[in-house]
């Protein structure tokens, strides 16, 4: 069904590949990977790539939405990712309380990484997921790590 993990290549390209996949269940998807060309330690690109994974897997699941964007953007010291979809939303306060196995995945794997997951929705207004990774620094310059992976 689903792409099941990252594969060679570029972090935007995997990506791409996952978001294709909804095209075929009917829905809409805008995505958008600006200043991706680099890539960024395995705990950083895996965390990143299995909380779109669940992302897109609720939109697909629950949201019944026709429309969904992603945005991936890689800034000097974070990678940030925004889903955003024009489905029937939900109460975050009740989900959080019933505690949705999804979104605590989500916040689980993302604590790893010393990322963070917002969520903006209430039922009838779609969802908006905002992620953020923080990029380990180099021990010796202090500038963010990167991979020598191609």
């Amino acid at each position: 069904m689903l792409a099941t993990g990252p594969e060679n290549g570029a972090y935007a390209e995997f990506g791409k590949r996952y978001v294709e996949e909804l095209k075929r269940f009917g829905i809409r998807v805008d995505y958008h990977a600006g200043n991706m060309a680099r890539r960024f330690p395995d705990e950083v690109e895996t965390a990143a790539y299995r909380a779109v994974q669940e992302g897109l897997t609720n939109v697909l699941r629950h949201a019944a939405a026709s429309t969904v964007s992603v945005v991936l953007a890689s800034h000097e010291d974070n990678l940030q990712v925004i889903i955003d979809d024009n489905g029937r939303g939900f109460d975050v306060e009740a989900a959080a309380a019933k505690g949705r196995l999804g979104l605590a995945g989500i916040t689980e794997r993302l604590a790893l990484v010393k990322g963070t997951l917002s969520i903006d929705s209430s039922p009838g207004a779609g969802t908006t997921l905002y992620i953020r990774i923080p990029l380990p620094e180099d021990e010796e310059s202090g500038n963010p790590l990167q991979t020598g992976r191609d």
